[in-house]
């Protein structure tokens, strides 16, 4: 499984979204790149814009049903460092 799908499923575990910069720094990636070439799905909606606090480009019936359950958003690389080493 490659870094990014584990990322994903780790937060639909949790139930916790995270910003595209936050996935980004975690991943070294560019935030720009980071989805590309992935399906919009539930599963992919869990990386979200940090304004908004949704997947860009997404309709509602593409998001996780429980999406908004948890009103935090992880907007750092730091703060999802942190979040994942209490999961853990």
């Amino acid at each position: 499984m490659d870094p990014l799908t584990k990322l994903l499923y780790q937060l639909q575990d949790g139930r916790q979204r995270a910003s595209y910069g936050a996935a980004a720094d975690l991943l070294n990636a560019v935030p720009m790149f980071l989805m590309r070439g992935r399906p919009r799905d539930p599963l992919h909606s869990w990386i979200v814009n940090a304004s908004t606090g949704l997947p860009t480009g997404y309709s509602d019936d593409d998001a996780h049903s429980e999406l908004l359950a948890n009103d935090r958003v992880l907007i750092s690389g730091d703060e999802l460092r942190t979040w994942l080493d209490e999961q853990a």
